[in-house]
């Protein structure tokens, strides 16, 4: 089970994510292995190695009883931006058409560089910009893979950005996002 809450502080705001580990099994099956705390942590480090824009962190801590995880906890600091969805909604068109087209080139980017984040989705993605220049920070890094990305998964995280946030987008800018996504030398006529 997984809890997110936000904290005012006096040097900004904070979000914690806290992983409760609910049962034997998970604690078993986390027995030598990085929490997803620490695997967030680890993520973010190298996300943003890449040129990735993630949350800035702060702390990745795990305890662990006689070994067993029993809880995890992932400190970042707040990010700018509007989580995709409730952005999206609110844009003008001309900035959905740029956004569509910054998000084909960020999944682009990821997965030529890579990168398979296995929960990609609308609220796991934040918009911020301005002046015509729109970025995306992602989120929820825990389950993010690097090494390579196989054809299914690249098709599972286009599938999984449709599903969420191309319910709201035109069809135009579904299409913008795919040309972006499938980059400059792509002939969608074929």
């Amino acid at each position: 089970k997984v809890i997110v809450g936000r904290v005012e502080t006096p040097v900004g705001v904070l979000f914690i994510k806290r992983y409760n580990v609910f049962a034997a099994r998970v604690a078993l099956a986390n027995v030598g292995r990085l929490s997803p705390a620490l695997r967030a942590g680890r993520n973010a480090a190298r996300l943003a190695g890449l040129g990735f824009a993630v949350p800035t962190v702060v702390a990745a801590v795990e305890e662990r009883r006689a070994g067993l995880l029993r809880r995890s906890f992932f400190v970042t600091r707040a990010a700018a931006g509007a989580t995709a969805d409730g952005w999206w909604q609110g844009a003008p068109a001309t900035a959905r058409r740029q956004a569509a087209a910054a998000a084909g080139d960020l999944f682009r980017r990821l997965h030529l560089a890579g990168v398979y984040h296995a929960d990609l989705k609308d609220v796991n993605l934040l918009v911020h910009g301005t002046d015509g220049r729109l970025e995306w920070t992602l989120l929820d890094l825990e389950r993010v893979r690097f090494g390579g990305v196989r054809t299914r998964h690249r098709l599972l995280n286009v599938t999984q950005i449709a599903r969420t946030l191309g319910r709201q987008a035109s069809r135009a800018d579904r299409l913008r996002f795919l040309r972006a996504y499938l980059g400059p030398d792509a002939d969608l006529e074929q």
